[in-house]
């Protein structure tokens, strides 16, 4: 998976995703800089908000410029291997054994990884022979698809063997969930008040010592993912967007034409199925989690929920990100 992209380093790559940058609106420029230059733990003590303005002011100092996108592009680099670390650490048939799933649920996770993960490659060969314009469109996603890898690659490992986490590992867990939190508090107001408050909820519900905390948490976010995609592609708007009978089902949009019409402006259809099997692949994991919740004595461990957590949070950032940088 790092091979596809060594494309991307080529100076011409780089330099044309850095021109999009000085295109872009003050406040999409300030969120960039702060999920590129500034999400790196070194810089963790500092006024990351005062930073990502004053960065923004120099927009047009292409030495700053292409500092951030070499920076994502090195994120997605390590992300990658560490993806690959996590998959190594155990065998496919044992996928699930340390939460003791079914067989039918492990097919059902193989499949869906399985799925996810080809479809990734097949979005990194995209960058063999060209810059995809929606790279340009948004320097955050050069890492935003290696951030899903990552954290679904990492989950598996978490829920079949026990986790050998490095301290490297350990700051990019840290550096996500600082992303993270960042993204949804800006974006989820925007869409709905009542969604950050369904978010918060759901985090409340994970933090506390409630003995159906993981029952609560996983039930809340998927309740948020649902709510979420039918606010950024209401039943109205895919009527009108599309007559298609295969976007229906029993007379309602079917979560593939949703996605497909978050991600209308992209029109790049390596692009959009790696969204469609990644959005499978999570809501695959929570309902997972949540199925596990009706065990008399459930397997997880706080390490499992801290990780499922992630997931689902990095999941919902990308669809935001691809919402507010495309259709906007």
């Amino acid at each position: 998976m790092t091979l596809g992209l060594s494309d991307l380093y080529k100076p011409t790559a780089i330099e044309a995703i850095s021109k999009s940058f000085s295109t872009l609106a003050p406040e999409v420029s300030k969120r960039i800089v702060q999920g590129t230059i500034l999400s790196n733990s070194y810089f963790k003590g500092l006024q990351l908000g005062d930073l990502a303005t004053s960065f923004a002011t120099v927009a047009d100092n292409q030495n700053i410029i292409s500092f951030g996108v070499q920076s994502s592009l090195i994120k997605a680099t390590e992300l990658n291997l560490f993806a690959e670390k996590s998959l190594s650490a155990f065998k496919w048939s044992n996928v699930g054994n340390i939460i003791n799933i079914d067989k039918s649920q492990k097919n059902l996770l193989q499949k869906s990884f399985l799925d996810f993960s080809t479809n990734y490659s097949k979005l990194l060969k995209v960058y063999e022979n060209q810059t995809p314009k929606w790279l340009t469109s948004n320097p955050n996603f050069l890492k935003l698809p290696s951030l899903e890898y990552f954290t679904s690659s990492n989950l598996l490992e978490a829920i079949t063997v026990e986790e050998d986490v490095t301290s490297e590992e350990e700051i990019i867990k840290t550096d996500i969930q600082s992303e993270n939190e960042y993204s949804l508090t800006s974006w989820l107001p925007k869409i709905d008040k009542g969604l950050i408050k369904m978010w918060q909820g759901a985090i409340e519900a994970f933090s506390s010592n409630n003995p159906e905390r993981v029952r609560h948490f996983v039930t809340s976010i998927r309740e948020l993912f649902t709510h979420v995609l039918h606010l950024l592609a209401t039943d109205e708007q895919i009527k009108t967007w599309s007559k298609s009978e295969s976007d229906y089902s029993n007379g309602r949009p079917t979560r593939k034409a949703r996605l497909r019409f978050i991600c209308r402006n992209i029109a790049d259809a390596p692009f959009t199925k790696f969204v469609e099997k990644d959005i499978e692949a999570t809501i695959a994991f929570i309902d997972l989690f949540q199925k596990g919740t009706h065990a008399i004595d459930p397997k997880f461990s706080e390490n499992h929920l801290v990780t499922i957590k992630s997931k689902a949070e990095t999941t919902l950032r990308f669809i935001l990100e691809i919402h507010f940088s495309t259709n906007n």
